[in-house]
């Protein structure tokens, strides 16, 4: 991942599907769209310092 560049993922499951690594990147859960059908998770992904 380009520092200061995060990278954004659409998911629809309940959880991040990407394993958490806090020494490699750090992992959050950005917003829940309803009105998506399916609803959707945006996760973001950005380098760690």
């Amino acid at each position: 991942i380009p520092a200061g560049r995060p990278v954004m993922q659409i998911t629809y499951g309940p959880l991040s599907p990407v394993v958490k690594m806090p020494d490699r990147y750090i992992v959050s859960h950005y917003d829940f769209v309803v009105r998506n059908i399916p609803p959707a998770q945006l996760w973001t992904y950005t380098r760690a310092l």
